[in-house]
């Protein structure tokens, strides 16, 4: 998000609400797959990580991931 402001004010133009809205989806898709890779991480016992992390479960996490990524996919769709 820092990257698109940052970039609107290079250029001096205003950016748009449907860039916004784009980035930030897939961001939130980066980052919740992220969380899920260190979910599986977590339950083969190969790496130690936060308390946290006991609480979510895959199948949550691909719910979320499904459909933030059809969202994403609207808000750019949007966009162009």
């Amino acid at each position: 998000m820092f990257r698109v402001h940052a970039g609107s004010l290079v250029l001096s133009v205003k950016s748009s609400d449907w860039l916004l809205l784009c980035t930030f989806f897939l961001a939130l898709m980066l980052a919740f797959s992220k969380r899920r890779d260190e979910v599986l991480k977590v339950s083969d016992g190969s790496g130690a990580t936060r308390a946290t992390m006991r609480r979510y479960t895959t199948g949550f996490l691909d719910q979320l991931i499904s459909s933030i990524a059809a969202i994403s996919i609207l808000s750019c769709a949007m966009y162009t």
